[in-house]
């Protein structure tokens, strides 16, 4: 009978045990409910940073494909010595150029592959200060 007896206090002192590392094993739902706010609100902060920095992103590689397909011309002018152009359209909301020989003034629209740009990207339109018309990437739609 003694046998039983601490038997049954040793597994009263484990079931102790047990339930003291079960107390402190997680998080209370106030703790939860301040990591939960803390983490978005530190979203919340770093979500416009975050747009900016993918849209200026977005357009330094819009304005490098331009570049490159600028110099392409101008490479392939000095090779064949003959006038090449890059040309550039906006179908669909979505800025487009291409590399092709200069056609004088004929329309080329779509006899020639034409390349995407990003969707965020547009053409500005507007004059300057001079009261001439300009074409520039300034900055992404949105900005």
């Amino acid at each position: 009978m003694r046998f039983n007896n601490q038997q049954g206090d040793q597994s009263r002192a484990d079931a102790i045990a047990l339930r003291a590392r079960c107390a402190i094993a997680g998080f209370t739902l106030l703790e939860t409910i301040l990591i939960v706010l803390v983490v978005g609100l530190l979203a919340a902060i770093a979500t416009p940073s975050w747009l900016t920095f993918i849209n200026h992103l977005q357009l330094n590689i819009a304005q490098d494909q331009i570049y490159r397909a600028m110099r392409i011309a101008q490479s392939n002018a000095k090779r064949d010595k003959d006038i090449w152009q890059t040309s550039f359209r906006e179908k669909d909301g979505i800025v487009q150029w291409s590399i092709h020989p200069a056609m004088g003034k004929t329309c080329i629209l779509d006899q020639v592959h034409w390349h995407s740009l990003s969707s965020t990207i547009a053409i500005y339109k507007d004059k300057n200060k001079k009261g001439k018309s300009e074409t520039t990437l300034a900055k992404p739609k949105g900005d």
